[in-house]
């Protein structure tokens, strides 16, 4: 429809004469039907103008048209109409029980402009193939909330898989201290994604050399997301001593070489 303020009668037009350019004719009807039930429609003028005020306005050509117009014209021509918007709910204006008048379909755009609807299957040669009101849907339509559920319905990878997968992004070798890893980082039960893997790669290689040297030096300890391993430099004597600390716990291992005399 032409974008010149008469797009709601051209769209009305459309749908029940097959011409848009009738336009000046339907809202004409309308102006007719508001003033002759000024009381009915009073009620929906804002409050910033009077019933007169708004009737001088909407009969002029090119002045925009909306929902008080479209109900006017459903009494005058025994019509429903239905308006479509994209990304919001239907709109219907049912004067009469669903089914036992024509109903007419036409969509709203950006807030300003009016369309007459058709099926894709219409020539649009004449007046419009029905549509009815009777609406269903060729494919039904996936919210973003669906969509999101339809995601985590993929199959989840195994355990097995999951320690194999951080083995490889981490360089790390053993898949014993890499289960226990994964234990300590996320617990023993928890269902892991490869996203969790990704999003904790540093802590996890951190956690395995933890595990590493307490296994390493056969210390039992107990490990936690927030470890830290600290090595203290080589001490300039002659027993070499290596101190680990974890959480404020120190392992020391001694060489057995004895200690010489200057």
């Amino acid at each position: 429809m032409g974008g010149d303020g008469n797009c709601l009668f051209r769209a009305i037009a459309d749908q029940l004469e097959g011409d848009e350019k009738l336009h000046r004719k339907y809202r004409k009807n309308a102006v007719d039907q508001l003033e002759s039930n000024k009381d009915i429609y009073s009620p929906f003028i804002e409050d910033d103008e009077t019933i007169d005020q708004y009737l001088a306005d909407i009969e002029k050509d090119g002045s925009w048209g909306g929902q008080l117009e479209i109900q006017a014209l459903s009494v005058v021509h025994n019509f429903n109409c239905i308006v479509h918007q994209v990304d919001h709910p239907i709109m219907v204006f049912s004067n009469y029980p669903l089914g036992t008048v024509p109903t007419i379909h036409i969509s709203y755009h950006l807030g300003e402009h009016y369309n007459s609807v058709r099926l894709i299957t219409d020539p649009c040669d004449g007046v419009p193939l029905p549509i009815g009101h009777e609406l269903k849907l060729k494919e039904p339509i996936v919210t973003l909330d669906e969509e999101k559920k339809t995601e985590t319905n993929i199959e989840t990878p195994s355990r097995l898989d999951i320690v194999y997968y951080a083995l490889k992004q981490t360089g790390c070798t053993s898949q014993e201290l890499m289960q226990k890893t994964l234990d300590e980082c996320f617990g023993a039960g928890e269902v892991l994604d490869y996203s969790n893997i990704d999003e904790l790669l540093q802590v996890i290689t951190k956690i395995y050399d933890d595990l590493e040297l307490a296994s390493t030096l056969e210390t039992k300890l107990t490990i936690s997301d927030d470890i830290y391993i600290q090595k203290q430099p080589e001490k300039q004597q002659s027993s070499v001593v290596a101190e680990e600390e974890v959480k404020g716990v120190i392992v020391e291992e001694v060489s057995s070489s004895k200690e010489t005399d200057e």
